[in-house]
């Protein structure tokens, strides 16, 4: 039977990460291995002895738990591919390390596999919680039934951006493994590209991924990723970098396969996707509002009516931005 390990890149969160390991204890159907690669964070300490915490119990439940400590801070891309390389798993499913496994567990991933033998990159449905107080905000679906989507290039963007739930067979990721895109923050955009080129993207519509409505992003303190992204927040110059790392993605793989998925993506970018960037930055001084549409507009983006709508939303609204986009999402969220 093939075996999945559960990859955790752990940065700081002691909590939260304890949080997870507990859920994956609560789960009805266990990974085989639960690996957690500590990166070189101010809390190593306190993570260290955390995850040796949860040891006995992971033991009593049959799940392989391997700690690592990396020597130096790797940063969130190629960490991603240390959690792969070092994995023992056929199959890797990433999680963030405040996200957490409900309580379905594995079994709908493992039922997936079983079903679709040549899909080697597959996404999951999951449920957003507010991480106050564990309730549950939203249900996010795609699909109504578990899918293969080979034909949509704007799904590549999609069912990867969200790293919690992402889940790759192991050889095969390890094939393609380059460090061309670190700092970016998307790599497994790019393996979900080089998926949607091959067997196409596989998609499990039972939600086994809880995800964490807001946080402080951690990134930004590797020497690959310092001068693109500014920790405990994101900068226009931020959200400019990790875009254009999808288009870098997208290029390179359009190259490699002879594809055409860059136009997709670019629209998937402008349209659907820019909502939650400009929603980050409702109720930010104009300025900073401003310098984001322009980087956007330096990557071809800002041509869409949803684009300026939200431009204008962010820009003219002020302080009452960010109750405009709250309602927005709720609408969202209903549909």
């Amino acid at each position: 039977m093939m075996k999945v390990t559960l990859a955790i890149p752990a940065y700081n969160r002691t909590e939260e990460t304890a949080y997870l390991l507990q859920s994956v204890l609560n789960a009805d159907a266990f990974p085989d291995e639960v690996l957690v690669c500590e990166d070189a964070s101010p809390e190593r300490a306190g993570i260290r002895a955390m995850v040796e915490g949860f040891r006995e119990r992971f033991n009593g439940a049959g799940i392989k738990l391997t700690y690592h400590e990396n020597e130096e801070n790797l940063g969130y891309d190629k960490n991603l591919r240390n959690l792969i390389r070092r994995a023992s798993g056929d199959w890797v499913l990433m999680m963030g390390n405040d996200d957490c496994l409900l309580k379905p567990g594995v079994g709908p991933l493992r039922h997936f596999l079983g079903k679709e033998t040549r899909v080697r990159f597959l996404s999951c449905a999951y449920e957003q919680f507010h991480g106050s107080d564990g309730q549950t905000l939203h249900v996010n679906r795609y699909f109504p039934e578990d899918a293969v989507e080979k034909t949509r290039s704007g799904f590549i963007f999609k069912l990867a951006s969200f790293i919690s739930g992402v889940c790759v067979h192991r050889e095969w990721a390890m094939d393609l493994e380059t460090d061309a895109f670190d700092g970016g923050l998307f790599y497994q955009v790019y393996l979900s590209a080089c998926a949607f080129a091959g067997e196409g993207l596989g998609y499990v519509v039972t939600p086994i991924i809880g995800g964490r409505r807001g946080g402080t992003p951690l990134f930004g303190t590797a020497a690959s990723e310092k001068h693109l992204h500014t920790p405990g927040s994101i900068s226009a110059n931020s959200r400019f970098n990790m875009y254009a790392s999808v288009m870098a993605i997208a290029a390179h793989v359009d190259r490699l396969h002879k594809t055409d998925i860059e136009t997709g993506l670019r629209e998937e970018l402008d349209s659907r996707q820019i909502f939650h960037v400009y929603e980050g930055f409702a109720g930010r001084p104009r300025r900073e509002v401003k310098e984001l549409y322009d980087r956007m507009r330096e990557l071809g983006l800002g041509k869409s009516l949803t684009h300026r709508a939200l431009f204008g939303a962010a820009y003219f609204g002020g302080p009452i931005a960010p109750y405009l986009f709250r309602l927005a999402r709720k609408i969202r969220d209903a549909l």
